[in-house]
């Protein structure tokens, strides 16, 4: 059974998804915008025993599925179709299924330091500089007051920490960190075309970890970047599909 949270479980649908990367997206979402959002929800699957099985979050048309054992994926896949049609829901691939990506934990004792001098939680006009002229690679550009609304609440609320390298004072690369309850999920990292190669995004990654260092941090990435990822300290701990 899928039921929407109200504000007596957040408690324990937060305590679910604690310690997860998908749970740190969706919960990240959730203590930025609450549960009285239209365009933010958020709900639990139990079992017939009651247990929770699954946590999903949905943000606009994207959607989340937190799931760490056995769960109605039926159930769950009919929902999300419900909810956003095809396009279906970030979630954990399952046993036998062909990934689309790739799922990485940082090893910290592996990590390699930050070298550029970088701004945390810089002016979210400096960031768009960058995000705008890197679409691909699994990452869609959202329009302006999209990102700049998104990205100034999440500053705000603590649910996320953003971080800047400039070029001769200009933006050059950018890289983003959702965070809660002490995990963190790199969900933004970019290099302007005319400054790749020089190891920007290696320090913008490189200098959120060293700022956040609370607890284990993930990625969520293409194949194609997994040897990035690699080269910082991350390495692969499963595969997810969207």
């Amino acid at each position: 059974m899928i039921r929407l949270i109200e504000r007596d479980n957040v408690a324990e649908f937060e305590a679910y998804c604690k310690g997860d990367p998908y749970g740190v997206r969706i919960v990240a979402a959730e203590r930025t915008y609450g549960t009285s959002e239209s365009f933010a929800q958020f709900w639990l699957q139990y079992d017939e025993s009651g247990n929770i099985t699954a946590a999903i979050g949905r943000l606009d048309n994207g959607m989340t599925v937190c799931a760490k054992g056995e769960y109605d994926y039926e159930e769950v896949d009919a929902f999300v179709e419900m909810c956003v049609g095809k396009t279906g829901a970030l979630r954990p691939a399952r046993k036998g299924e062909v990934a689309d990506g790739v799922v990485m934990r940082l090893d910290r004792s592996r990590m390699a330091l930050a070298g550029g001098e970088t701004e945390i939680n810089p002016p979210t006009e400096d960031l768009y500089t960058v995000i705008e002229r890197c679409p691909g690679m699994g990452f869609d550009v959202p329009p302006f007051e999209m990102f700049y609304n998104d990205n100034k609440k999440r500053i705000k609320m603590g649910t996320q920490i953003t971080a800047l390298l400039r070029s001769d004072v200009l933006p050059a690369a950018c890289a983003a960190l959702h965070i809660a309850d002490g995990t963190g999920l790199v969900t933004m990292c970019a290099t302007l075309p005319e400054h790749r190669g020089k190891g920007y995004a290696a320090d913008v990654v490189g200098a959120l970890i060293e700022h956040y260092r609370d607890g284990d941090i993930y990625v969520m990435c293409l194949s194609g970047l997994v040897e990035f990822y690699e080269h910082i300290g991350f390495g692969p701990v499963g595969g997810f599909v969207y």
